[in-house]
């Protein structure tokens, strides 16, 4: 999505929002090309939030991304993978 803010305005408002309530803010990189990338996980999935200004200096992209987890995922990731059968 687009925000005819400053990418930095726009940084500081997720990094507010994903440090406080359910939310704890886990990575805050910014990249060699200026985009910054916010990871943040809660009782709940994850997200994961890149911003960067666009080339024409105009505003800022933003970028949401989330996972949906199962509700058995966590049971599943716990169980032995089954032995792998040779061939005879």
């Amino acid at each position: 999505m687009f925000s005819p803010n400053e990418a930095t305005q726009v940084v500081e408002y997720y990094r507010d929002v994903l440090s406080k309530g359910q939310w704890r803010l886990i990575s805050d990189q910014k990249k060699p090309d200026g985009k910054v990338i916010l990871y943040a996980e809660q009782d709940g999935p994850p997200i994961w939030i890149s911003v960067w200004p666009t080339t024409d200096s105009a505003g800022t992209m933003v970028q949401l991304a989330g996972a949906v987890l199962a509700k058995d995922s966590v049971k599943a990731g716990t169980e032995p993978a089954p032995s792998a059968k040779s061939k005879s």
